[in-house]
């Protein structure tokens, strides 16, 4: 009888041992899983020690970021681009909303010089795949305005100049193949927590003008009269945008209220993760340590105490295996945050878990593109 089960994607190199998953999906090889756990243990056993930790540090310290030094970038042809959208899409490997590219019309009504700096009176530049689309920048996308404390979900598209927070806003989607489920506002000289602000750019920078005005968060360089100019034009582009497209000003609408009844975890960010759950509820399961434990364990670890160190290792590690049970059980939410938190923390010591972590879970959920950003930002995260 002809064998109908789908491939795994992974195909003999698959290192799954759940029965279910077994039983669904066609393998072409029976000893890739004991062949792949003798891979893992070794892997891990070498990131274990401290020469890998070092060396990893130097090339963080000895890296150049991309958000700065782009005067000599190679441009693409923008005028030879028929259909931007697509354009967008094929250099980002996601595709934007409807709101990004209003937005750059919006900025281009009022700098169609360079659209770049129109916000510059508020103390906003576009940047990330704004870069794509106004300049042409052929870049590295999956990094390119990534900030430190930026997980793979969150693409900054504006930045608060001289901000003393390095505020900036970003899109923020827990899957790369679907739109942005919010945009965010990410302070990390304050903390790591993503603040959501709407669902599209135009709330979220109706909000920041509000605050600008108010005064009770942000202080401008601008006379406020330039900043009331800002918001004048922009309520009337957003009258106008409502006889084709309205896009909702408000910081928590239905779409996000939506979504927080998916969320799993918190995580340190606080914008939370969502993954799928199946019909028998399988998908996440909590890590058995609370966050103010878990924040603990990475000080201790990140600490130079060896004896300290070597505990909080320990318990690390058995999280980690435990994450790989859940992960057999399909319970991949439970890597996912654990290796987030990690990332969050914003210690590069813990690099060498999040490097075991994360990856793995991103391919396990279909998120390959988070896995390819994370990888690469961790090459260039540095202090």
């Amino acid at each position: 009888m002809e064998n109908k089960r789908p491939l795994c994607k992974y195909g003999d190199k698959c290192f799954r041992k759940n029965q279910n998953h077994l039983k669904n999906f066609e393998h072409s090889s029976n000893q890739s899983n004991n062949e792949n756990l003798n891979l893992k243990t070794e892997n891990q056993e070498l990131s274990d020690k401290s020469e890998k930790l070092d060396l990893l540090t130097k090339k963080y310290e000895n890296c150049i970021e991309q958000n700065e030094n782009l005067d000599k970038i190679e441009k693409f042809d923008l005028s030879k681009i028929s259909d931007l959208k697509i354009f967008v899409a094929e250099i980002n490997k996601m595709e934007m909303p409807d709101d990004f590219f209003q937005f750059l019309e919006f900025c281009k009504s009022l700098n169609e010089s360079d659209p770049k700096y129109a916000l510059i009176d508020i103390g906003i530049e576009l940047t990330g795949i704004f870069d794509l689309i106004i300049r042409g920048y052929k870049l590295d996308y999956r990094v390119h305005a990534r900030y430190f404390l930026d997980p793979p979900e969150f693409q900054t598209v504006l930045k608060v100049l001289n901000s003393p927070s390095d505020a900036h806003f970003g899109y923020f989607r827990d899957d790369p193949d679907e739109l942005p489920v919010f945009v965010a506002i990410s302070e990390p000289k304050l903390d790591c927590k993503i603040n959501i602000r709407s669902d599209n750019l135009f709330g979220a920078l109706n909000w920041y003008i509000d605050e600008l005005i108010s005064g009770r968060s942000y202080k401008i360089e601008s006379c406020m009269e330039k900043v009331k100019k800002i918001k004048a034009s922009f309520d009337l582009w957003c009258e106008k945008l409502k006889s084709s497209k309205s896009f909702s000003l408000s910081v928590k609408t239905p779409r996000i209220k939506s979504r927080e009844k998916k969320v799993n975890a918190k995580t340190f960010h606080s914008a939370g993760i969502v993954v799928p759950l199946d019909s028998n509820g399988f998908g996440y399961r909590e890590i058995p340590e609370t966050y103010e434990k878990q924040k603990q364990l990475f000080r201790i670890f990140c600490d130079k105490n060896k004896e300290a160190k070597k505990h909080a290792n320990d318990r690390i590690q058995e999280i980690i295996t435990l994450i790989q049970f859940a992960n057999d059980e399909i319970d991949y939410g439970m890597g996912l945050e654990f290796g987030l938190n990690m990332f969050c923390y914003g210690d590069v010591g813990l690099h060498k878990f999040v490097k075991i972590l994360l990856p793995v879970t991103y391919e396990l959920l279909g998120r390959s593109l988070y896995a390819e950003i994370i990888s690469e930002h961790l090459k260039i995260r540095k202090l």
